[in-house]
C-alpha cells in the first residue's frame, strides 16, 4: 500500500467569494477559527467527495479527526464553515409552525428567502460556500482533482457523501431529499419537533436518495437519542433492521443503517458529541478514537456507488 500522503488546510470561506461574510455571530467567534477545512490522501482517491457540516455553534475546527480519517479513506474531503446559529430547534421547537424547521434548513441551505427566522443570502448559504470552495480548491491546486465534483457550476451529488453531526445531520438529511446523493451519515441527529406537533413536516417529503444509502451513528445516551430514532425511522433508516451497537458486536455482524453506541465513558459525559466532536471522542489506549471502524462502515457505502452515475 502506498504511503499516506495527506494534505490538509483551513481556507478562509472570504477568500473563495467577496460577498461571503466571516462567522462573526458564532459564540466565541472572536477566539475561534472561522475557516473551512480541506484534506486529501493523493495516494489513496475513491473518485467521491464526503462533504461534513458541524452542528449548531460549530465549526469544521471541531471536527478535524473525523475528516482526516475520511481523506485516509479515500475521499477528497470538505469540511464547511457555514451559518449555523441558533439552533434550528431553538428557532422553532416552539414555533407551533410545522413548516418552520424546514424552512430555516431551506434558507440555510440554499439562501431562499424562506424563513423570518434567520437571514441567509444565496452569496452565504451552504450550497454557495461549497461551490466557491471547490472552485479555489482546483484553482489553487489543479492536479488534485476537486474539479471533478462540479459540473456547470453546480455539485456532482451523486459523487458526493454528506456526512452531518447534529444541525448539520438533519441539513444532510434534506439534501438528500432534493438531490440523489452518493450517500448521507446521520451523526447525533436529525431531531426537529415542534411542541404540540411532533415531527416536523420536511422529514415526510419524498427523497431523491433512497432509503438504503442513509446510515446514523448516536449514542444511546444522548439526551435526543429518542427523538433521533423516530426521526429516522420517518427517514426510512428502521427499514433495515433495529440499530446494531457497535461496543458489544463485531463489525462483521454489522448489517443495519442504524449503529448506536452504549459506551458509558466518554469525555466530559458528552453523549451527544462523543460520535464524531473531538474534544468530546472516547480514545483507546494508544490516543485512536474507539468508534474508527463504525466510521469505516458508515464511509464504506459508497463502494455500492460506482453504479449510481452521475
Amino acid at each position: 500500500m502506498a504511503e499516506a500522503e495527506l494534505r490538509e488546510a483551513f481556507v478562509d470561506p472570504t477568500l473563495t467569494d467577496p460577498d461571503i461574510r466571516p462567522l462573526t455571530e458564532l459564540p466565541g467567534a472572536a477566539a475561534r477559527r472561522l475557516d473551512h477545512f480541506v484534506a486529501i490522501d493523493s495516494s489513496r482517491q475513491n473518485g467521491f467527495l464526503y462533504l461534513h457540516l458541524v452542528g449548531s455553534g460549530g465549526l469544521p475546527e471541531n471536527n478535524l479527526i473525523f475528516a482526516r480519517h475520511a481523506a485516509a479513506r479515500g475521499f477528497h474531503v470538505v469540511s464547511l464553515a457555514y451559518p449555523n446559529w441558533p439552533a434550528v430547534r431553538d428557532l422553532t421547537g416552539q414555533s407551533g409552525d410545522g413548516a418552520a424547521p424546514g424552512a430555516v434548513r431551506e434558507e440555510r441551505l440554499f439562501g431562499n428567502d424562506a424563513s423570518p427566522l434567520v437571514d441567509v443570502d444565496a452569496a452565504n448559504s451552504v450550497i454557495n460556500r461549497l461551490v466557491r470552495l471547490i472552485e479555489y480548491l482546483d484553482n489553487e491546486q489543479p492536479d488534485e482533482g476537486w474539479g471533478q465534483f462540479l459540473s456547470n457550476g453546480a455539485p456532482r451529488w451523486r459523487r458526493i457523501l454528506i456526512g452531518g453531526h447534529s444541525q448539520g445531520a438533519g441539513h444532510a438529511a434534506y439534501l438528500s431529499q432534493e438531490f440523489s446523493l452518493a450517500g448521507v451519515i446521520l451523526l447525533g441527529g436529525p431531531g426537529d419537533f415542534v411542541a404540540g406537533i411532533g415531527l416536523a413536516d420536511w422529514l415526510f417529503r419524498s427523497s431523491a436518495t433512497p432509503p438504503e444509502r442513509r446510515f446514523s451513528f448516536v449514542h444511546e445516551l444522548d439526551p435526543s437519542f429518542l427523538a433521533f430514532q423516530i426521526a429516522q425511522a420517518a427517514l426510512g433508516l428502521a427499514d433495515f433492521g433495529p440499530p446494531q451497537d457497535v461496543d458489544t458486536t463485531n463489525p462483521d455482524d454489522w448489517t443495519s443503517h442504524r449503529l448506536i453506541s452504549t459506551r458509558v465513558e466518554v469525555p466530559n459525559d458528552n453523549y451527544h458529541g462523543a460520535v464524531v466532536v473531538d474534544e468530546q471522542l472516547p480514545l483507546d489506549g494508544n490516543g485512536k478514537p474507539v468508534y474508527a471502524p463504525a466510521w469505516d462502515y458508515l464511509l464504506g457505502m459508497v463502494r455500492f456507488a460506482d453504479s449510481f452515475g452521475d
